[in-house]
């Protein structure tokens, strides 16, 4: 996913620079034109005139073509709606040394410039990927009235990718999260999550990546999730579900990786037998699951590629006017 709209990003700046060397060229013949008619002509008025305007009117095709580079080349601001979402999750959270939210708290009022926030170029966010160190938990605000922890993202209805680690959440995975319309990949890892997976993340239709691993989840493993059939990674492994082989949905067996090991609950003696895994997975011994390695979701992407574009593209064309005032000033 992030490649693709790493890609796209790409397409749209070379699209400019072809632009804005194809109209160079276009300049170059112009100029050299408008000289040599004005050297067969003895420089007459008319012929300057002509010039002039040809100057003139490739000044406004250049401005034109910058304004447009620029508005897709740039990242938009985000919007008051994904700011107030995104300040409510960050306020369920304690980060006194300001480890992990700092630009939040300090960076200004565009949240796509936030630490682990990632937008589109109009200005959604796509993407957030927000991990407390390894060797600790950002634990949880205890003054905090917000509801569960988290449920607030849900209103990030262009979030293609949510990653979070080391956070105290102390609660239960939020229902809301079932209403993500975007949705490709959800990672919880050592989040402290608690109580039963809620059904309602099988309405998340595009999800295709769901790792729940390392938290105290317990109860069984809703059926429902049958429901996602683009689902190739699923990783509930070192919680506390009922994973003996009545309580596992036989569904969930075709799930390309499927790992459900390390339960703390009442599982000993239950044999292996994950799901099978694109890069190896390995049956489970004893009470452990099968074990199959998935590809990660990377770092965030690079919210300024667009924006080098622009300002090459910019100082580019301007030379050029530079260059074409200076031919009308001395014609």
């Amino acid at each position: 996913m992030k490649q693709h709209l790493e890609s796209h990003r790409r397409f749209q700046g070379s699209c400019c620079r072809s632009s804005v060397g194809m109209f160079s060229l276009g300049i170059l013949s112009l100029i050299g034109g408008s000289c040599k008619r004005e050297e067969t002509s003895q420089r007459s008025r008319s012929s300057s005139r002509g010039g002039v305007a040809n100057i003139i009117w490739v000044i406004s095709f250049l401005s034109l073509i910058l304004s447009r580079c620029n508005a897709t080349s740039s990242t938009g601001a985000c919007s008051s709606d994904s700011k107030d979402a995104l300040l409510n999750f960050r306020e369920a959270f304690s980060d006194p040394n300001e480890k992990v939210f700092s630009s939040w708290d300090n960076g200004g009022d565009d949240c796509c410039t936030w630490s682990g926030v990632t937008c589109s170029q109009g200005g959604a966010v796509t993407e957030l990927d927000v991990e407390g160190p390894s060797d600790y938990q950002i634990t949880r605000n205890e003054s905090y009235s917000g509801g569960k922890p988290g449920a607030s993202l849900a209103e990030l209805q262009d979030l293609q990718i949510l990653t979070l680690k080391y956070l105290q959440f102390s609660s239960k995975i939020p229902s809301q999260w079932g209403s993500f319309s975007a949705l490709v990949s959800l990672t919880v890892n050592d989040c402290d999550l608690e109580s039963s997976i809620p059904s309602s993340l099988s309405n998340i239709h595009t999800l295709t990546h769901l790792d729940l691993q390392n938290n105290n989840l317990s109860g069984s493993i809703p059926s429902n999730l049958c429901k996602l059939e683009t689902l190739t990674y699923l990783d509930l492994s070192s919680n506390d579900l009922h994973t003996g082989s009545s309580s596992i949905p036989s569904c969930l067996n075709n799930i390309t990786t499927f790992n459900y090991g390390n339960q703390g609950t009442d599982n000993g003696g239950q044999g292996g037998g994950g799901g099978s895994s694109d890069g190896g997975g390995d049956g489970g011994n004893g009470g452990n699951g099968g074990h199959g390695h998935g590809g990660n979701n990377g770092g965030s992407g690079d919210n300024n590629a667009g924006a080098h574009v622009a300002a090459s593209i910019s100082h580019l064309i301007g030379a050029l006017i530079s260059f074409i005032l200076l031919l009308l000033f001395v014609l």
